[in-house]
Order: C-alpha cells, then sequence, then structure tokens
C-alpha cells in the first residue's frame, strides 16, 4: 500500500474519532450530574406562592424572607409568583410548611439531555 493511502486512511480515521468525541460532548455524557453542582448552589432556593396570592402577600413573604435572615436574589410575578433566595436551611424548612407556598426547590442547574 503506498504511503499516500496510508496517511489518507490514517487522516480519515483521526477525523472520525474527532467527531465521535465531538458528538459525545455535545450529547453531555461527559458533563456534571446536577447533583454534583448541588454544593455550589447551597442555601439557594426557588420559592413559589400559590397562584392565588396577591401582591401583598408577595410583599408580607418577601418581609418575612428578609427579617428571616434571608436575602432575595430575584422576585418572580410574570409566569409564577415567587422568590429565588438565599437563607439558612432551617429557615426554609418552615417556609414549606406556609399555606401560601406552592413549593421550595433547591435552586440548582438543570440540563436538558436530547437524543
Amino acid at each position: 500500500m503506498s504511503r499516500q493511502k496510508v496517511s489518507f486512511i490514517l487522516v480519515a480515521l483521526l477525523l472520525g474519532l474527532f467527531a465521535l468525541v465531538a458528538v459525545t460532548f455535545n450529547q453531555g455524557f461527559f458533563k456534571q450530574s446536577p447533583t454534583a453542582d448541588v454544593k455550589t448552589s447551597q442555601n439557594k432556593y426557588i420559592i413559589v406562592l400559590k397562584n392565588d396570592a396577591t401582591p401583598e402577600d408577595l410583599e408580607k413573604f418577601e418581609a418575612n424572607i428578609i427579617s428571616s435572615g434571608g436575602k432575595i436574589i430575584h422576585r418572580y410575578t410574570e409566569v409564577l409568583k415567587g422568590f429565588a433566595v438565599t437563607m439558612p436551611e432551617d429557615v426554609v424548612m418552615t417556609m414549606k410548611d406556609d399555606p401560601s407556598v406552592d413549593s421550595v426547590e433547591l435552586d440548582q442547574p438543570v440540563n436538558a439531555y436530547t437524543t
């Protein structure tokens, strides 16, 4: 076999390997799992209030978060009613029991994987 053919085959194999690696990374096989990022978002939560919460309810809840040692990162008012906050875990546990709260979730990265 000539050197030119061998070189061509090696280049083709290397390009194929490169394409395979690129597709694998793009598919997310080597991304960190969401649980691996939990430590970086510790004490950051998304608190969603029930749909029937009034603007006054939002203000009272915001004051409650601040007075409990929390910090409002973002206030959600359009699609949902709630807050992105940082606060101590023990305070979060009491917030979950509030009847005006729909959900409390740890704020962490979310990745969409496609096939």
